[in-house]
């Protein structure tokens, strides 16, 4: 039932992009799992006739890609300083490497077109209106949240000093180092002392 619900909403939102659909049809018969560590669950996917078809997840055959994350994991993905870098140790991504590719192309170039649609639903004059004020609306929600999160882990590290800074944690490890240099030169020097 969830599965289901799920697929029938990313399939309405791939039909928002009039290019998506033609470019997922080459996909076809591809499939994909994502599983989701703590508590465990899984999500199986199968690209058919240019639409998302949710699957019951199945090891045989195996996927032809297959994600698995935490919820650090994927927030260590989400992060916009995170480009090009996971998360050590969250995430675990195997499978068709071409796939991957594919699929975070069609992700990068997805361009809803909701000025046709609402058009469609209210008319060529108040349309497209509606569609330019909610996405303006969409834009000012997704600039606070990130404002937001930049907030929070401002907080979490400079104001509250919940968890230590990067400098911090390099300046403990160079304490550390230090520190173990200087016992080592002290049982050195008391070895020399204790032969005499």
């Amino acid at each position: 039932m969830a599965g289901e619900a799920l697929a029938l909403a990313l399939n309405r939102l791939i039909s928002l992009d009039p290019d998506l659909p033609g470019e997922l049809a080459g996909l076809a018969g591809r499939r994909f799992q994502l599983t989701w560590a703590g508590p465990e669950w899984t999500l199986q996917a199968r690209v058919d006739n240019a639409q998302i078809r949710i699957e019951k997840p199945t090891s045989e055959p195996e996927p032809d890609f297959s994600l698995r994350t935490s919820l650090a994991g994927l927030a260590g993905l989400l992060r916009p300083e995170a480009k090009g870098v996971l998360p050590v140790g969250k995430v675990q991504i195997s499978g068709d490497a071409d796939l991957l590719r594919s699929l975070e192309t069609l992700a990068k170039r997805y361009q809803p077109d909701l000025e046709v649609r609402f058009a469609e639903r209210l008319g060529p004059v108040f349309g497209p209106q509606v569609a330019r004020l909610l996405q303006s609306v969409f834009n000012a929600f997704r600039e606070q949240g990130r404002q937001a999160v930049l907030a929070s882990a401002e907080y979490v590290l400079y104001e509250g000093e919940l968890v230590p800074t990067r400098e911090l944690l390099e300046d403990f490890a160079a304490d550390v180092d230090q520190l173990r240099d200087d016992v080592e030169r002290f049982e050195a020097r008391l070895a020399r002392l204790s032969r005499t």
